[in-house]
């Protein structure tokens, strides 16, 4: 079963979900958590909560304030404030579902956990898809920087041509962040996923992340695959089952 679902963040904005709640549930949970300027309906998270439901999880998919359907302006996000909205996500389907839970993050989404998991602690498994440890290149952020030292903010637009806005305050929090340094603290089980085509994040940095704690963790490459896994969620599956199995 599918149905929308919203919730509060600690700011109180509305957050908008997707839940899969399946009739037959495992004792698994799973929190999805989608990437820059992506939301719960974007790539293959809709794909992949749906086969992990058909495999009794129950799923829930939600969007960071300032995205999708979720209250707020994009332009304000900060890391920090989307670590406080999947806390808010993860505290929604805690009231749902009794028993472990796993989070899975899509590059920001898969920084985002890091963080979250650092601050709260409150989840049991982490799927890390691509994650944006640390950029492939850094000419975004010295595009980016020099545009906030002019007028304060960037515009930008994407591959889609959608056209976004960012204040100085999403990159000064970024930088506040060493993921590779709080990865070392995460004790729990971590599958990091990324494909040898990745030109948006550092495939260097998430193996680094890999060898910080080689109990419990595990990596994967997949061949021919990019930063969006071509928007399907078919090569992801089969390690994403046997991970969270």
């Amino acid at each position: 079963m599918i149905q929308k679902v919203s919730f509060k963040n600690s700011k109180g904005l509305v957050l908008a979900g997707i839940l899969h709640k399946p009739e037959n549930p495992c004792k698994m949970g799973v929190v999805i958590a989608h990437g820059f300027t992506g939301h719960k309906d974007a790539n293959f998270i809709p794909e992949l909560a749906s086969h992990l439901e058909s495999k009794s999880f129950t799923v829930l998919r939600f969007d960071f304030s300032g995205n999708g359907e979720s209250e707020g302006k994009f332009e304000e996000g900060t890391w920090t404030q989307f670590a406080d909205d999947l806390n808010s996500a993860i505290n929604f389907l805690r009231g749902i579902h009794n028993g472990p839970l796993a989070v899975i993050g899509f590059s920001m989404g898969g920084a985002v956990s890091i963080i979250a998991y650092s601050k709260y602690k409150n989840f049991d498994k982490l799927v890390l898809i691509a994650p944006a440890i640390k950029p492939a290149t850094d000419k975004f952020l010295k595009i980016a920087w020099a545009s906030i030292k002019e007028k304060g903010y960037v515009e930008f637009e994407d591959i889609k041509g959608r056209k976004w806005k960012l204040n100085r305050d999403y990159f000064e929090d970024r930088e506040r962040y060493n993921l590779l340094e709080l990865g070392k603290e995460i004790d729990i089980p971590v599958l990091i996923i990324i494909g040898d085509k990745d030109d948006t994040v550092s495939i260097d940095a998430a193996r680094e992340f890999y060898q910080q704690r080689l109990e419990g963790r595990k990596f994967v490459v997949i061949k021919g695959e990019n930063h969006v896994f071509h928007n399907r969620a078919t090569s992801l599956i089969p390690h994403i089952d046997e991970f969270l199995k």
